[in-house]
């Protein structure tokens, strides 16, 4: 991905963004993800100013997860007022106070994210819309960056956001503006005269992505590189294209080993992958996991390996990894067996 020149008008960036996502335009239905910030303000006026008339297949939803009392009911107001305004189809969701904590398991940001994702999901689905679109532009992507870089991560965790992936089979997620700087974003607002909420949680420090936003990013455009995001923005493009390189390798290698593929079940032959370095037997296998929708949250470098390594040995061995997912190698054969309440191990022997 390249850096689209700041030059360029807010609508001519995001009508790149849109074209390099494979929207040609809004015929399909969109579904707008718009919490009343800047951001998404702007991709929403930005969408009806290149497409005038389509506001009737362009659905605005708003999610208010409730974390912020007042100010969150605030917010979710507005977008409903600023949809009305503009005649266009509204869906909204408000979330129970307390229910995010509870179902959080430690990661709040991560469950109102699986949340707000799960909405936009339903509501495209329930409206025939088939893309749901949201506005994180350039600054998130490298904020993205570096908080994978600092939770510790594998070259996929450089590429960062993708302007489009799928969310289901008939419905894609999509991102426009990953290539727009957010200072054009706010002289857009400015330019059409139109206002927009402050999430004023935006600035708490307790949270890992605003001190990388308010101090780490900050920090490196002042004392190392004024173009820092720019930069960042460049590699993940970069780091993208041959990610996907490696993924395609990979799909031809795994659709080679794979004696069998269920739900909860995989039967490998090792002699194949053995041909391999183990930094690459490593990406397949987490191709393998992400395609098999296995959980790989707790997944280290460390369980990684320890799968590898039973790729290369010639004895038997049986160990278990997070998921949780049972591993037997004998001769041959590797099993890899998710275990759940619903799985059956008979159905899946060496």
């Amino acid at each position: 991905m390249t850096v689209t020149p700041a030059a360029q008008s807010f609508p001519a960036q995001l009508l790149i963004g849109y074209r390099e996502a494979g929207v040609p335009d809004p015929s399909d239905g969109l579904v707008l993800a718009v919490s009343g910030g800047a951001d998404s303000v702007a991709l929403l006026h930005g969408t009806l100013q290149l497409w005038p008339g389509t506001a009737n297949v362009i659905t605005v939803v708003h999610m208010n997860h409730g974390l912020r009392g007042k100010d969150s009911d605030a917010d979710a107001a507005f977008v409903r007022n600023l949809a009305a305004d503009l005649e266009m189809p509204f869906a909204e969701k408000a979330v129970p106070a307390g229910h995010l904590q509870e179902i959080s398991r430690g990661s709040l940001e991560e469950a109102a994210r699986k949340s707000r994702y799960e909405f936009l999901l339903q509501t495209a689905e329930e409206q025939g819309r088939r893309r749901v679109v949201v506005a994180h532009h350039q600054q998130d992507q490298a904020e993205t960056m570096l908080h994978h870089l600092i939770r510790g991560t594998g070259i996929s965790g450089l590429v960062g956001m993708s302007v489009e992936r799928p969310l289901s089979e008939t419905v894609s997620l999509i991102r426009p503006m990953l290539r727009i700087q957010r200072d054009v974003i706010h002289d857009y607002l400015r330019e059409i005269g139109v206002r927009f909420c402050t999430d004023l949680s935006n600035a708490d420090s307790a949270m890992t992505r605003n001190r990388i936003r308010h101090r780490l990013l900050p920090m490196m455009e002042q004392d190392f590189h004024p173009h820092v995001v720019q930069h960042l923005g460049m590699l993940s493009g970069q780091v993208s294209q041959l990610v996907s390189a490696l993924n395609a390798f990979g799909d031809s290698v795994l659709q080679r080993v794979l004696l069998e593929q269920t739900r909860d079940c995989c039967r490998l032959q090792t002699a194949w992958l053995r041909e391999y370095p183990d930094e690459l037997v490593a990406h397949f296998l987490i191709q393998l996991w992400r395609k098999q929708n296995w959980p790989r949250r707790d997944m280290t470098a460390q369980h990684w390996a320890r799968l590898t390594a039973a790729i290369r040995s010639q004895g038997k061995t049986r160990f278990q990894l997070p998921g949780p997912v049972d591993v037997v190698r004998q001769g041959d054969l590797l099993r890899l067996f998710r275990v759940t309440d619903a799985s059956d191990a008979s159905e899946c022997r060496l």
